[in-house]
């Protein structure tokens, strides 16, 4: 908190969610990356997606959501749940969603027929930033 204290309110990106941009001193500290950590239930899905969906709807922004574990219909039906609709801001443009859950769940053989199929060399960081920046042109 003292850290952000010090944060000058032009350096802060707010997230539009209320409680939390007020606890970090306007919002997160510009042009930093931020890690979400935390067990199965804690909210870091439903944080991020907050966040995007804010970004959208009160900013004008666009977002790129990436699951790398639970399904992208899971995703959607839980996150309507509490009155996200990113269905909405898939259709409008303003929102992607890249599904790599996929990997979590098929066998070995399926991922690397999934792999070659997108025309990656292996799975790994590199091939989903690449995949990540075609989907984002």
């Amino acid at each position: 908190m003292v850290f952000m204290a010090s944060v000058n309110q032009k350096d802060v990106v707010p997230t539009g969610i209320k409680g939390l941009d007020e606890m970090l001193g306007g919002g997160f500290p510009q042009g930093r990356n931020i890690l979400v950590t935390g067990g199965p239930g804690t909210g870091k899905t439903m944080l991020g997606l907050q966040y995007i969906c804010n970004g959208i709807t009160m900013f004008d922004e666009n977002g790129v959501f990436i699951t790398l574990e639970e399904s992208v219909p899971n995703v959607k039906s839980n996150m309507s749940r509490v009155g996200l609709d990113l269905e909405k801001h898939e259709k409008s443009g303003k929102l992607k969603i890249i599904d790599y859950s996929f990997v979590n769940y098929m066998p070995q053989k399926e991922v690397e027929a999934a792999v070659s199929f997108l025309s990656m060399p292996t799975f790994k960081v590199s091939s989903l930033l690449e995949v990540i920046t075609n989907s984002c042109k």
